[in-house]
């Protein structure tokens, strides 16, 4: 659309800037009107046969234009609350009464991972490239300005930038008994935030960019910037978990428990952008005409198009990396699961919980760059080139489009099977319980189905936009307390697990509070 406009006015023959109309009758606002068009007409041609000049100085267009910066598109990994230790059922725990509780929970991981082995942004979104930054500084070095690298090497200092996970809520939970089957209903409430953390320093070269600088001049607050841009929240419910276990068998020593579970996409949010911001996953993509720029006089108003386009870059990316999940993403799971109990001395017992998850596949929209060779690339720059200097130039808007906007497309996405493993020793004495065990997490990679969209002289990367294999071992402890009653017994419980290893996932810890009522 914005070419078509473009031209439309580039190649306007019905007005003539050079005919002379001495007939003052024809004065009127239309004319005016028509003439201030024309002018901004003639503005564009002539910014933009500039900038088809200032490009054949460059010596390596595919370094500016074709090397991707997304060095992958894929969710950032998380644990669903329903998977960690605390959130766990054991054989012992099913033995007596009904149970009515309430886990009250803080989980935060201050390093999420972008890749199996990095937690900085660079590895994911890479605007340091010393090609591109060489690139961008001639283009500088020919208009006098150090605007354009300016702002991108204002950009690259995000590049330590690291992901920080808040999630608090509570665990709704309900046990029955009925003979030797016992039926657990889960259902998490949360708070969820991801933002983008930086060190002080890293913050302060930030502010004395060329782009911290414009949005000072523009009177920008630093941290309502951070709040309105790198960080998102949501508070809401989490998925339903109903699990049902059979007492397949019991002795004086052991006892062996089987079934199974089904979490059901119930996830729904109440309430996003409560203390920062949220952004939709859609194709809304920033547009900068450079055809509008004039790149030997930058003005006031360029600077804010520029600096608006890549806030909108930052906006775009928030979008796809800051998006904490309440649930499962909408994917339907299925589990086998097995637990027992070994009471192998006086007041000691040893548990364990094994399930095999399996998420059904769901679609979801997930981010695609657009991506094309060397060859190809450069054939259609040569195309454009040849062309004229206004369609050149709409070529090399689509290009820069292209590079910092990925496109949003519906996609069938199958997470990985999951595997958690859970065991602890549990002490008993008097009306005291002590906890400590380990816990192994993994996710397998993500399978993704699209029905692939390519143009002549584009794909998109796949490969960038499934999610890697992730896994997590995590060491617990819990101390509780109960007391009985004529017709209930209560217990208060302490809870608390840190990671010891992790891989594409990231460290965390978890602390607890959990209130037991069983009748």
């Amino acid at each position: 659309n914005h070419k078509l406009n473009y031209e439309a006015q580039a190649f306007d023959d019905d007005d003539d800037d050079f005919s002379i109309d001495t007939d003052l009758n024809n004065l009127s606002l239309e004319n005016i009107e028509n003439n201030a068009q024309h002018t901004a007409t003639r503005s564009i041609a002539s910014n933009a046969d500039k900038i088809y000049l200032f490009f054949s100085f460059l010596d390596d267009p595919n370094a500016l234009l074709n090397i991707p910066i997304y060095q992958q598109t894929s969710i950032i990994r998380t644990r669903s609350i329903l998977d960690f230790p605390f959130a766990l059922t054991y054989g012992f725990d099913t033995r007596d009464n009904n149970t009515i509780s309430l886990m009250l929970y803080l989980n935060s991981s201050s390093k999420k991972n972008f890749t199996a082995n990095s937690t900085a942004l660079g590895s994911y979104f890479l605007l340091g490239n010393p090609e591109k930054i060489s690139t961008l500084q001639r283009i500088d070095d020919i208009t006098g300005e150090n605007l354009i690298a300016g702002l991108a090497k204002s950009l690259a200092l995000f590049d330590p930038a690291t992901i920080e996970e808040r999630r608090l809520g509570g665990l709704l939970e309900s046990r029955i008994i009925h003979n030797r089957f016992n039926i657990t209903i889960q259902l998490p409430i949360l708070y969820a935030e991801r933002n983008l953390q930086l060190t002080t320093s890293e913050q302060l070269a930030i502010e004395l960019s060329p782009l911290g600088k414009i949005l000072t001049t523009d009177g920008v607050n630093k941290d309502d910037f951070k709040y309105q841009h790198l960080v998102m929240d949501q508070f809401g419910f989490g998925d339903l978990k109903f699990k049902t276990m059979y007492e397949a068998y019991s002795s004086k020593n052991f006892d062996i428990d089987c079934g199974g579970f089904i979490i059901l996409p119930t996830a729904t949010a109440l309430k996003q952008g409560m203390v920062g911001t949220w952004f939709d996953t859609n194709n809304d993509r920033a547009y900068l005409n450079l055809a509008n720029i004039d790149v030997e006089s930058v003005s006031i108003e360029n600077q804010d198009e520029i600096a608006n386009f890549f806030i909108a870059t930052i906006d775009k990316l928030s979008s796809n990396i800051l998006n904490s999940p309440l649930g499962n993403n909408g994917h339907v799971v299925v589990a086998p699961s097995i637990n027992s109990d070994w009471y192998f001395a006086h007041n000691w017992k040893l548990s364990s919980d094994y399930s095999l998850q399996i998420p059904l596949p769901a679609t979801e929209q997930r981010f695609y760059q657009r991506t094309q060779s060397q060859e190809e690339f450069l054939t259609a720059y040569n195309t454009a080139y040849e062309t004229d200097p206004l369609n050149f130039v709409y070529f090399i808007n689509q290009q820069i489009q292209d590079l910092f906007f990925p496109y949003v497309l519906p996609t069938m996405v199958f997470p990985g099977i999951i595997f958690n493993s859970t065991n602890q020793f549990v002490y008993s004495c008097n009306s005291w319980d002590y906890y400590f065990g380990a816990n192994f997490w993994y996710q397998g990679p993500e399978v993704l189905t699209i029905r692939e969209k390519t143009s002549a002289n584009f794909s998109y990367d796949y490969q960038g936009t499934a999610a890697a294999s992730a896994a997590q071992e995590k060491i617990f402890g819990k101390i509780n307390y109960h007391a009985d009653s004529t017709n209930y017994s209560w217990s208060l419980s302490l809870y608390g697990d840190i990671t010891v290893w992790n891989s594409g996932i990231g460290n965390d810890f978890t602390l607890g509070l959990c209130v037991d009522c069983r009748f």
